[in-house]
């Protein structure tokens, strides 16, 4: 799909949803962050849009002494923020791979890329996949997306889910990030997801309004981070629900709990589970805190779990 009319039909799935819907797939958390910027020029104010929105990000300056002064900031809060997991990133191909798409996005490497790669290095380390199909739910700026593009035989599909206005940021990086034109689709119902199976093009996007049609696929690896957290209960449940249809393995990092503008609170270990296979629940080891060169120097994450969850017969 050419990069206009992937923008279009981005555009036409956006205006077919509402956050006052009944059947909204918006949580409160998301309903307020919505509501606060222009998503449809994403182009025109991303940085405005991708600072605040997501974890803020140090664009790369146009000034070359800043530029240096930046490098190293980052280089040194990445480095503190956890040695261990900065070091084990930086000795893994993956970690050249984000650089290099940072890079043509004009971001530096900040410490929620090591967190997205530090996920992904454990999935591919557990779960060793070969051509397999992964879904992501709720990517955070496009990092594991890239990193499943960027892999050589890793993942040959890759289903992306999200509410159509992240999508709307998320798909503008990934065309600054390099990603060939052609590779992208947007996933609007069963037909479009048959085509998509069945075609060469490897990244589909699907809103989170129309996740269900997904069920049927095979998918053999579902990923959220960060995010389950900021969900509606529904929500929460038509994933899992999805992901043991698939008989999928789930790799999970969120808050422990985590309280919504509206006041409903989503706990970590009262996530539907059910008969799962935990070959992994742990607290996560690199979410623990991050350094900065600005007050308040150490910022103590909240807790955060993660699992790997198996759902195989």
């Amino acid at each position: 799909m050419l990069v206009v009319e992937l923008r279009d039909e981005l555009r036409k799935t956006l205006e077919n949803y509402s956050v006052h819907a009944p059947d909204s797939a918006y949580s409160s958390y998301w309903s307020k962050w919505v509501n606060r910027y222009d998503f449809k020029n994403s182009r025109e104010n991303l940085r405005d849009i991708y600072g605040d929105y997501f974890t803020p990000v140090r664009w790369i300056p146009e000034n070359r002494m800043m530029r240096l002064f930046v490098a190293i900031e980052i280089f040194l809060t990445n480095f503190f923020s956890s040695p261990k997991f900065f070091v084990k990133s930086i000795l893994k191909p993956s970690y050249w791979r984000l650089r290099r798409i940072s890079r043509k996005q004009g971001r530096f490497m900040n410490y929620a890329n090591i967190i997205a790669l530090s996920g992904f290095n454990l999935i591919c380390s557990k779960l060793k996949p070969i051509n397999q199909t992964i879904c992501i739910i709720g990517d955070g700026a496009t990092n594991y997306a890239s990193l499943c593009l960027s892999s050589n035989n890793q993942f040959e599909k890759i289903v992306s889910i999200n509410l159509p206005e992240v999508h709307f940021v998320e798909t503008e990086m990934l065309i600054r990030g390099g990603v060939e034109e052609g590779q992208i689709c947007v996933l609007r119902d069963l037909e479009s997801l048959e085509n998509f199976f069945s075609s060469n093009q490897r990244l589909g996007i699907l809103a989170a309004q129309n996740a269900n049609i997904l069920k049927g696929f095979d998918v053999d690896i579902f990923v959220n981070v960060s995010s389950m957290q900021e969900m509606t209960h529904e929500a929460i449940s038509t994933y899992f629900n999805l992901i043991k249809d698939a008989k999928s393995v789930f790799y999970c990092c969120n808050r422990n709990e985590k309280v919504l503008p509206d006041g409903s609170i989503n706990k970590f270990n009262k996530y539907p589970w059910g008969t799962s296979d935990f070959m992994l629940y742990e607290d996560c080891p690199w979410m623990k805190k991050t350094v900065n060169l600005t007050r308040p120097f150490i910022r103590r994450q909240e807790p955060h779990i993660h699992a790997l969850a198996s759902y195989r017969e």
